[in-house]
């Protein structure tokens, strides 16, 4: 059961069974015998205090009179011996950890109060530890929150002293509080939570001493911090370094409002008092208010409407405490300039010095809806427009529900009995929309115009039906669409690419949404929008660069505001998306009938230039508006397995060498998403350059012919009538010599039928057929002089085998 400790500093017994006591008795000779911690037996004492924590916790839970044995011996009396003297790091980071866990996982309550009595743990709080030292700060750190979170109305007088007002727990904790790794002031966040929550009269009436003369400095600290962070948004680029930058300023920012809504949720009406004070006139009102609610320009420091409507945004997301909320839209929406007086200056020192203002006589009232109309519709600083327009949708979010009385009386409609809306945000709402209509330095980010949508529909919604503002709002929407589609029309003949914006602007729209949580603390949209080239990833957020990234923005902008004008008007969307109105579809793994198409066999070889294995020869076949390769079936003569579909007007096709063209087929609707691959990718390789160019050939006509029945569906959406192409749109198939292909199948797929390589698609497509020339039969075709003829089609259904 015993073996010898080997080594010259001991000659104990060493037990086998760790979980005993007799190994606790050992420990406890280690430990006795190495009072006096050096290099040459420090490694002894940390594995020593390693081990001793593993078996308290085992005794615990399983040997109570391990813990007897412990008590006995005074055990704990180690800890302070190890911990007063300079040892190396390595022993003290092993004691704040052994605390920890003895502490974090200790069930018994008569050991953990014994564990706090004679002010033990107050003497680990209060010891001067090497804090530059990384480890150390982390364990010290957590060991404090985990006696933090022991804390309740019994054990808290373990920590506090009422006599000598001594409170150790709190006051090193606040003393991390400007900490600058953000795990440890997160983590001393939660420590003076835990302590602020405790239900004793005389802990709470030392906490609210305590924080009388915290609190003023912590807001003072956090002025600095916004003054700088204000600066920085004022003169920084929208480039990545200052977009990390800027979100850690964020974080540190919203990392103190989250600390004040738990404080206001916390039920301590006395210190909710004291921040609600501290917080009001020492930051809301001379920072984020006044720089709203001045007439004229001052000597006082005020922060940019970007930063103003950013914070005042984040304060509602973040704190629902009636006070703040009624302190934070009270003066804005129904007070005048000597309702915010209060405002900071720099003094001689370089310093911020707090002053106020003299009452004005006569002053000027609802300057907030001037300053609000200035931003959305005069001066075209897209930041301030975006979190301006944010604020409005983060009034509409929290008082709705909490405050409607608010509401009301500012004349901001919400619940659908509203006959009125304040005359000011209706001047807003309508010069807002009106701006799309003016020179292209004035264009709207499509991320603002989708908020402006959201606000604007909460606000119809909240009418009562049929106003005359609502109907001012559909006049003015569909006069702008009607700007957009006269600057987007001679577009349509001007790009051969129209086609394609089009899509991927609608998919793009149709996949938009707005996450109040997000948004309000990107940095990117904080800081001035980009342009620059190749940039239409982020287009939404961004300035257009060129003439394509001008034509997309507008795009958007439309498709914005049709779903937004069908909305209003309770209408349903029948043209988009542009997909033919065709009632038959082919998918992969259909079988089809081929055997009065004509068909132009090929191989597929993948993109690395490898052939497929084992593949059979594909039959490239075309209809009106698809692209079909299929595999002939094994057990069907004349028919085939479809193997991969897409659709004509997204091919490319180049010339890979005399035999064989390379063909690439993109999908709109992943355009700009994470999962953007093309639906088909691989080079055909024909018989002979015959073949391949008669298949190029007639992809490149299908591919245009499809195109432009498309362009035609672009009209009708636009609702232009008058339209001109350059050749006649064949809305059905016509097979060439007389010949349609064969009607389609939708059978299971013969296991066999298709190797295992074959690239395959969901995706759906129209099954209308139109065939290429051939003899009769199934067979290899190199082409006819009827390719260029006029075709006609049928359309056939699809039958169940």
């Amino acid at each position: 059961m015993f073996k010898r400790l080997s080594g010259t500093t001991t000659s104990l017994w060493k037990p086998k069974n760790l979980h005993s006591i007799e190994y606790l008795k050992y420990l406890h000779g280690v430990l006795f015998k190495n009072k006096v911690v050096t290099d040459g037996n420090r490694d002894i004492v940390v594995e020593a205090l390693r081990l001793l924590a593993e078996v308290l916790v085992w005794g615990d839970q399983n040997e109570p009179g391990i813990f007897d044995f412990f008590l006995e011996k005074q055990m704990h009396q180690h800890f302070h011996n190890i911990m007063n003297q300079k040892c190396h790091i390595s022993v003290h980071v092993q004691l704040l950890q052994t605390l920890n866990i003895i502490f974090e996982n200790m069930r018994n309550e008569s050991a953990l109060y014994f564990l706090l009595s004679n002010n033990n743990v107050n003497c680990v709080i209060q010891y001067d530890f090497d804090f530059s030292n990384e480890d150390v700060m982390a364990y010290f750190i957590s060991f404090l929150k985990t006696l933090s979170l022991k804390l309740n109305a019994k054990t808290v007088h373990f920590f506090f002293n009422e006599a000598s007002g001594e409170f150790p727990l709190l006051t090193v904790s606040l003393k991390q509080f400007y900490n600058d790794e953000p795990m440890v002031r997160t983590a001393i966040r939660t420590i003076t939570l835990s302590i602020y929550r405790i239900d004793d009269e005389s802990v709470q009436h030392f906490i609210y001493k305590q924080l009388s003369e915290f609190l003023p400095n912590l807001m003072q600290f956090i002025v600095d911090k916004i003054v700088r962070m204000d600066t920085f948004i004022r003169s920084a680029q929208n480039e990545t370094s200052n977009q990390d930058r800027l979100a850690s300023m964020i974080d540190e920012q919203i990392g103190f409002l989250n600390y004040f809504a738990d404080i206001f949720n916390s039920n301590c009406l006395k210190l909710s008092e004291l921040l609600l004070d501290c917080f009001v006139t020492m930051i809301l009102e001379p920072l984020f208010l006044l720089p709203l609610m001045l007439p004229y320009e001052s000597g006082a420091i005020l922060l940019c409407r970007a930063s103003c409507f950013f914070f005042l945004t984040n304060i509602l997301l973040c704190i629902d405490d009636a006070n703040v909320i009624q302190s934070t839209l009270q003066p804005l929406l129904f007070g005048n300039e000597n309702e915010v007086r209060r405002e900071y200056r720099v003094d001689d020192k370089g310093q911020f010095k707090m002053s106020v203002r003299e009452i004005v006589p006569i002053p000027t009232k609802l300057l907030f809806y001037r300053r609000l109309n200035e931003t959305i519709t005069l001066d075209y600083d897209h930041q301030s427009e975006f979190f301006a327009l944010l604020f409005l949708n983060a009034i509409y979010q929290k008082l709705s529900h909490s405050m409607p009385n608010l509401l009301e009386a500012a004349q901001i409609p919400h619940s659908g009995k509203c006959p009125t809306m304040n005359p000011e945000l209706q001047a807003i709402f309508i010069s807002f929309l009106r701006r799309l209509s003016k020179p292209v330095r004035h264009l709207i980010r499509p991320i603002s115009m989708f908020l402006f949508t959201v606000i604007t529909r909460r606000a119809v919604i909240g009418l009562t039906p049929d106003t005359e503002w609502e109907q001012e709002i559909v006049t003015t929407t569909e006069e702008t669409m009607k700007s957009l589609i006269k600057f987007l029309e001679p577009e349509i003949f001007m790009r051969d690419d129209f086609l394609d914006l089009f899509e991927e602007e609608y998919y793009r729209i149709e996949r938009m949404d707005l996450k109040m949580d997000n948004v309000a603390i990107d940095p990117v949209l904080l800081l001035p929008p980009i342009c620059i080239k190749n940039n239409a990833q982020n287009l939404s957020k961004d300035l257009p660069y060129d003439a394509e990234d001008d034509v997309r923005i507008r795009l958007q902008l439309y498709f914005i505001l049709r779903k937004f004008h069908l909305d209003l008007t309770g209408q349903q969307e029948t043209k988009l998306p542009l997909i033919p109105k065709i009632q038959n579809i082919v998918e992969v793994s259909d079988c089809i009938d081929l055997s009065n198409s004509d068909l132009l066999m090929c191989s597929i070889k993948q993109k690395n230039g490898k052939t497929e294995v084992n593949s059979p020869s594909k039959a490239l076949v075309t209809d009106q508006f698809n692209f079909i390769l299929a595999e002939t079936h094994l057990n069907k003569f004349g028919y085939g397995v479809v193997t991969n579909v897409g659709k004509l007007e997204n091919v490319k096709i180049e010339s890979a060498d005399r035999n064989s063209i390379n063909v690439v087929i993109n999908d709109p609707r992943t355009r700009f998403t994470f999962n953007d691959k093309p639906i088909f990718e691989g080079t055909l390789v024909f018989a002979d350059n015959i073949r391949a160019f008669s298949a190029k050939q007639r992809l490149t006509t299908a591919r245009k012919n499809a195109r432009e029945f498309k362009i035609k569906l672009i009209y009708e959406v636009f609702g232009i009538k008058e339209y001109k192409l350059n050749s006649p749109v064949n809305v059905v198939t016509i097979p060439i010599n007389g010949r349609a292909p064969g009607s389609v199948f939708r059978i299971g797929m013969h296991p066999s039928a298709s190797s295992p390589n074959t690239t395959t698609t969901g995706l759906n497509f129209a099954t209308t057929f139109s065939s290429l020339p051939s003899n009769t039969g199934s067979k290899d075709t190199i082409g006819s002089d009827n390719d260029s003829k006029t075709k006609s089609g049928y359309v056939y259904p699809i039958k169940d085998l």
